[in-house]
Order: structure tokens, then sequence, then C-alpha cells
């Protein structure tokens, strides 16, 4: 004979109530909370030239360039060494992290410590996920 456990709002963490936390977000973003960290990245292009994937553009060789980066197309229609240079792109991660030990088992009549941990969890990952950042947990 199984049990049917019931379900008070605020006491337990469903997949449900996480996953409704989405459309109550949709006009929301971490836009805002960008300038916050010049060491932040996520999804975006930035002016800073490196190792990226995305071709920005050729330039003459300079001594100690890679010259795995040599532009052979440009190199044969000039007659002199030019390098790829590559936008590197920057993407910021989020990791969430949500404690449901025994000790978080507490909390108002409005719900338990965990439950709003959990929700908190919810609120940041869908920001972090329509902002185009890696999420993990």
């Amino acid at each position: 004979m199984g049990r049917h456990r019931q379900e008070i709002a605020g006491v337990s963490v469903r997949l449900e109530d996480l996953l409704s936390v989405q459309s109550r977000l949709s006009g929301l973003s971490l836009r805002n909370f960008r300038n916050l960290s010049s060491l932040g990245s996520g999804a975006r292009r930035v002016r800073v030239r490196g190792q990226g994937m995305e071709y920005e553009e050729s330039r003459g060789y300079v001594v100690g360039d890679d010259i795995k980066n040599m532009d052979w197309r440009v190199m044969a229609r000039t007659g002199e060494a030019h390098t790829k240079v590559f936008a590197e792109e920057r993407e910021r991660s989020f990791m969430l992290t949500v404690d449901l030990s025994s000790s978080m088992f507490f909390g108002t009549r409005y719900g338990f410590k965990s439950w709003a941990a959990a929700q908190l969890a919810a609120h940041i990952g869908w920001l972090a996920t329509f902002s185009g950042d890696r999420l993990g947990g």
C-alpha cells in the first residue's frame, strides 16, 4: 500500500516549482550586473585579442608571432608575411550549490530555509541561462 505525501508549499523542493521560475523572470537579465566585475565574462565579444576562434583581421608579421597563425592567402597576394588576429570570446560561468542538509530544514510560516535557497538558485540559474552564460551545479 503506497503512501501519499502531502506537498506543502515552501517545505519541499519540487522540479515543477523550479521550472515555473522561468516564466516569472522572462523580462529580466544579468546584464545590469556585468559591469560589477571587470574580470567576469559572458557569451559576448570583448575587445581582447588573443587565441579565440573568431577571425578579426590580418596584420603584418612581427618577429615572435606564432607561425601557425600565418595568413597564407594575404601573403600570396601581397608578397609580405601577415598574421591572423582573432577576437577572444569570454564566457562567464556560474556554479550553483544549494545546501540541503538537515540544518536547512527550518524556517518561517512562508517556507523552509532549504526551499528559499533552492528558489534563489533557480532564479540565478535562469537569469544566467537567459544571458547565454554557462551554468553548472
